[in-house]
């Protein structure tokens, strides 16, 4: 565990921090994962309706498909969520830490977020506004 509570993953030479805003990220993964079992759920009574209503004779496989699904659905709500929570939560705390560093008098370079991280048209007013504050304070 990195400090702060965060969650450190090595990524070839790369290090990536998972879990950014644990508040954010718990809740969209508890949500994500009530959704999946409910959707299991629903699964779990249509295979017993089909069997006892409808007469379907191979209950096992529909049981063994339904669980199959179950895991994987699990599976890619748990790994997609933390990729898309990390994209959004991931850029808002780097900015704001960027942002308690220029608030106690260290120098702030400019900032850029990844490719693919949500909010990336806050950057250039910040950069700006930073840059700003550099002449300023010169």
């Amino acid at each position: 565990m990195a400090s702060g509570g965060r969650v450190k993953k090595k990524k070839g030479m790369l290090n990536r921090t998972l879990i950014v805003n644990k508040k954010l990220q718990l809740t969209f993964l508890v949500y994500s994962l009530t959704l999946c079992l409910w959707i299991s759920v629903a699964g779990m009574v249509l295979q017993f309706i089909a069997r006892d209503y409808l007469k379907v004779e191979d209950v096992s496989s529909a049981f063994i498909l339904v669980f199959v699904g179950f895991v994987f659905l699990i599976g890619t709500t748990v790994v997609g969520g933390f990729l898309l929570t990390n994209r959004i939560a991931g850029p808002l705390f780097r900015l704001s830490s960027h942002m308690k560093n220029v608030a106690e008098g260290k120098p702030g370079e400019a900032m850029s977020f990844r490719k693919n991280d949500y909010f990336v048209e806050i950057i250039e007013p910040y950069n700006k506004i930073l840059s700003e504050l550099k002449n300023l304070r010169s």
